[in-house]
């Protein structure tokens, strides 16, 4: 039997797993895993982050990013960047198409 994916946007309070899910499936030196002053400029918002994350149970299995262009040019709304996207191996299919549907599908950036 198959377990349930939780999609959801990346919480301030959930930074630690975050990091540690880099560290363990990209690089230990990746920039997120390191330094949380860049993964704050870039993808920082007032309570999240703009990320999406993939959960089984309480486990991070992927992580999707995106960037509004309105970050650097207020006159431009509701573009954004796709950027860093992590999904590891398991045996739920589509994980990877979840995370960009949910972000597609955001209202407003």
């Amino acid at each position: 039997m198959k377990q349930q994916i939780k999609i959801s946007q990346l919480k301030r309070g959930e930074i630690k797993k975050f990091k540690l899910f880099i560290y363990k499936n990209h690089k230990k030196n990746h920039i997120f895993a390191k330094k949380i002053s860049v993964l704050n400029w870039y993808y920082g918002d007032k309570k999240k982050y703009n990320f999406y994350i993939a959960k089984i149970k309480n486990k991070i299995i992927g992580v999707q990013g995106f960037i509004p262009f309105e970050k650097f040019d207020r006159n431009i709304k509701n573009i954004i960047f796709l950027a860093y996207w992590r999904v590891i191996k398991s045996s739920n299919i589509a994980t990877s198409s979840r995370l960009f549907k949910k972000i597609s599908f955001k209202k407003k950036f």
